[in-house]
């Protein structure tokens, strides 16, 4: 895929399944490694109702949304992570397992299998599981962006997989097992509720005129004038840190909603965590003065790359296909000119040395954590 960054990187797909109809709840698509608060925005998605808009073309709703009573995971350290066990499943009131087989991941596991058979495969820049198998121009074919899978994803799930049938069921769809399942309609929670539990996050210091600082960029809201100097709790979705909610620490050990803050001239923009650290990096570099305004114009410039590079694809594949169904002829062949031996060939000139091009991935442009 290309990223964000107009280079080629692999994303991570984490999924909340529901046990009993095998119903996708939710998905975090991206491309930071798994963590416990990659898990925590994946469980978020599934327990919120969700909507699209119609540039997602769906012929059906996503209707499955609620709070787990039992969440298994595997034993990877994200998910034996104390946010996840600890912090999360306390603050919603679910209860949190380890699976005890391996046999007990054959459901989500299954589900990965379909969706690279059924969808995946077919799509420009598939690598596949088999290094082996792996096609020779993957790196060159990749043109999707990470929206573009999304939408993918998301058709993919609502009007396909949750709409057909499980193998153990064979005329229920999964949707319909879902519904069916449902002792009491599913508790709606607020987004704010869920905020405090899932969304990552960071302490700060608020500053004249209401604003704060976070990785180099000034959040601004009115509703925080006065406060200069108190210490306050921010939390950010780490695919979109333009905007950041703060909190105020209470008497009593708990927190309490204050106010959205917005990056100063970034309101109408998305700009992902993981992008901010690399213009951080690039502009340290650079070693250029870092403010909201630089920021903006290194996301323009990535932005135009970005499309530059999908445009150049688009119109090498073009070609590839037009050439494929008009072939014409070389010169040489229409003028019935003899190609000469290859004994007979001399050519005194040195050879020049061929092109050579390097795909650069996105772990290179980060530091190790």
């Amino acid at each position: 895929m290309v990223d964000e960054f107009g280079v080629l990187s692999r994303p991570w797909l984490t999924i909340i399944i529901d046990s009993y109809s095998r119903c996708v709840m939710g998905f975090f698509l991206g491309f930071y490694a798994p963590s416990s608060h990659i898990d925590a925005l994946a469980l978020r998605h599934a327990i919120l109702p969700k909507s699209y808009s119609s540039d997602y073309q769906l012929k059906n709703e996503w209707n499955t949304y609620g709070i787990p009573t039992y969440y298994y995971t595997d034993g990877g350290k994200d998910f034996r992570s104390i946010h996840v066990t600890e912090q999360v499943a306390v603050s919603l009131g679910f209860n949190c397992f380890l699976r005890s087989r391996p046999s007990d991941g054959g459901i989500v596991e299954r589900f990965f299998k379909t969706l690279n058979n059924s969808v995946l495969c077919e799509l420009p820049g598939y690598t596949g599981s088999n290094v082996q198998q792996r096609p020779k121009n993957v790196d060159k074919d990749a043109c999707l962006s990470l929206k573009d899978l999304e939408k993918i994803l998301v058709k993919y799930i609502v009007d396909e997989y949750n709409q057909k049938p499980d193998a153990r069921m064979k005329n229920q769809s999964r949707i319909t097992r879902w519904e069916a399942g449902l002792l009491t309609e599913p508790y709606l929670y607020d987004e704010r509720e869920l905020d405090i539990a899932l969304m990552k996050e960071a302490k700060r210091t608020l500053q004249k005129s209401g604003t704060l600082q976070f990785e180099n960029l000034t959040y601004r809201s009115p509703l925080l004038k006065g406060r200069e100097g108190e210490r306050v709790a921010i939390r950010y979705d780490p695919d979109d840190v333009t905007t950041i909610l703060v909190y105020e620490y209470l008497d009593d050990g708990t927190e309490a909603f204050l106010d959205y803050a917005h990056a100063q001239n970034l309101e109408t923009e998305k700009l992902s965590y993981r992008e901010l650290k690399a213009i951080n990096k690039q502009l340290n570099q650079e070693e250029e003065a870092i403010n909201n305004d630089k920021i903006l114009d290194a996301m323009m410039e990535r932005m135009e790359m970005t499309e530059e590079l999908v445009k150049k694809n688009r119109q090498q594949r073009q070609q590839n296909a037009h050439e494929a169904v008009n072939s014409r002829p070389s010169v040489t062949e229409k003028l019935s000119i003899s190609q000469p031996d290859e004994e007979d060939w001399e050519d005194d000139s040195e050879d020049e040395p061929l092109p050579t091009y390097k795909v650069q991935y996105m772990d290179d442009l980060f530091e190790d954590d």
